[in-house]
């Protein structure tokens, strides 16, 4: 008896300023691979196998994380300068299979597309997962591609991310503005809300003790995040500061709350690697989500430093069991 499924087809295009030998020379060497995936970066020790300069059709190809994933690929086309075609099977954490594929077109001497393309089907029972399965497949291919341009564009990409340590956060005093946004406009809207409370700050003169964003719901399947932009402040100020702005309140954090932190390091483009690090790795170490509170970024050096993105230092902060 057969089971009807659902199809996915997913595709994200980039164009790259850059001659599309080099473009291909990158997307085929899994050593420069694991510079610019978003996947591979997250775990130092991935065990993989094979070499894509070495590719042929049928070529089998793996990856095997300690962690979460593992993975294989076959190639069953592939033509130099055009188009690699491969079939994906995933072994962890669950199996699946997929089509997928790279397209290259030659723009100029100076400048290619690349197309990214996967194809997968699912279970009609399973429907209800299409919409986010495709949205965080979508990201991905979002986080691969805009890696590779730097990479490609300015030839260097320092993003890195450490899983750093368990600790609990102390109660703390602080102002801040709510706000909402979509993924697209999340950067800005948080910066700008950082603005007006940094313009409270200086014309209280009160000192700011640190910087973060409590993240009160983010929902990626209908692109919906609502967020708290939030500025620590001194006991001493909290009690002799009154602020006469509905919009912003002084509150407490939370009372002893123990979090795992993981600091991401570089331009906040890629934040999504650490968000992703953070999560996965705490079934390994044996923690679980604390649901009853928000998660936070705290940032030790960003853009109130004036300084380049490359030195930007954020740490995502999840509350744990």
């Amino acid at each position: 008896m057969s089971i009807f499924k659902i199809n996915f087809n997913i595709e994200r295009s980039i164009v790259l300023e850059t001659n599309i030998d080099n473009v291909w020379d990158n997307i085929t060497d899994t050593d420069k691979k694991s510079v610019w995936s978003p996947w591979l970066i997250l775990e130092k020790k991935c065990k993989q196998k094979t070499k894509w300069r070495k590719a042929t059709v049928w070529f089998l190809e793996s990856w095997e994380w300690d962690v979460v994933w593992s993975w294989q690929q076959i190639i069953t086309e592939i033509i130099k300068n055009e188009h690699i075609l491969y079939d994906l099977t995933f072994l962890k954490p669950f199996k699946s299979s997929y089509k997928a594929s790279f397209v290259l077109e030659w723009i100029s001497e100076t400048s290619t597309k690349l197309t990214w393309n996967m194809q997968w089907r699912i279970p009609i029972f399973l429907f209800f997962l299409k919409k986010m399965m495709t949205i965080m497949i979508w990201n991905d291919f979002e986080r691969w591609l805009k890696m590779l341009k730097v990479i490609l564009e300015k030839w260097k990409l320092d993003t890195s991310t450490e899983f750093s340590w368990v600790d609990t956060l102390e109660k703390k005093y602080y102002i801040w503005t709510k706000s909402q946004s979509s993924t697209k406009n999340l950067r800005n809207k948080i910066n700008n809300s950082f603005i007006v409370l940094i313009n409270i700050i200086k014309d209280h003169k009160l000192s700011p003790l640190s910087y973060f964003t409590i993240y009160n719901k983010s929902d990626i399947v209908n692109d919906y995040y609502e967020f708290e932009a939030c500025i620590e402040i001194s006991e001493n100020d909290y009690k002799n500061f009154k602020l006469p702005i509905v919009s912003t309140y002084f509150l407490w954090l939370v009372e002893k709350m123990k979090v795992a932190v993981t600091t991401h390091n570089w331009s906040y483009d890629f934040i999504d690697n650490s968000w992703t690090w953070a999560y996965m790795y705490l079934k390994p170490n044996k923690f679980k989500k604390n649901s009853k509170y928000p998660s936070i970024e705290l940032y030790e050096k960003w853009f109130v430093d004036n300084i380049d993105q490359s030195k930007y230092v954020t740490h995502i902060i999840i509350p744990i069991k």
